[in-house]
């Protein structure tokens, strides 16, 4: 009898360390950021953010994109959400300045059109200083030992003329020049037009 309580007693730490949970908690951390007031938020029965799941359309002054990432840290989560925000926000800078106008050709053609110009205007957005965004919300939660951060980013289309005005000046007669003057073309015209 003694030797099987001494036995439970000794392998109860481990047996309660093997134990699951499904819990997710909201990470408070200087590396999320602020939130900025008006922004809908998580609840308690969901505690992803809204606006992750839900992302603002693209308005007169700018585009938004959203983004997630997962890892075992926090900074490394937070830096794979905002990669992939970044992304988003490439993607939907090529669709407010292109729409469907590629539509016409093959969908080969078109799709690699869209892949360019989207690889191009990332390139530019990727190395934007944070304070080029005028607006970005950040939330991370930790579930099972994992971080899964969310990020939301806003680029003005002013802040992306001058992005690409530096880019051009770098990348002077070039192939990429000649796109990237492109691309700038279409946001001088989106700036003009209203």
């Amino acid at each position: 009898m003694r030797c099987w309580f001494l036995f439970a007693f000794l392998t109860a730490p481990f047996l309660v360390g093997c134990t699951t949970t499904t819990t997710s908690r909201i990470v408070n951390s200087p590396l999320v950021g602020a939130r900025f007031a008006g922004a809908p938020s998580a609840s308690n029965d969901n505690p992803v953010p809204i606006w992750a799941y839900q992302p603002p359309k693209p308005d007169k002054m700018g585009v938004f994109g959203v983004g997630s990432g997962q890892a075992s840290t926090l900074d490394e989560a937070m830096a794979k959400a905002n990669s992939a925000a970044k992304l988003d926000l490439a993607n939907g800078f090529v669709q407010a300045l292109y729409g469907s106008d590629s539509k016409q050709k093959d969908d080969d053609t078109a799709n690699q059109l869209h892949q360019q110009r989207t690889q191009l205007i990332y390139s530019v957005v990727e190395q934007a200083p944070d304070v080029d965004y005028s607006r970005s919300e950040q939330q991370a939660l930790m579930k099972n030992n994992l971080f899964t951060a969310y990020s939301q980013l806003k680029l003005s289309y002013i802040n992306l003329y001058n992005l690409l005005d530096k880019q051009v000046r770098y990348t002077s007669g070039t192939e990429v020049n000649s796109k990237l003057q492109e691309i700038q073309q279409k946001v001088k015209q989106r700036l003009t037009s209203g």
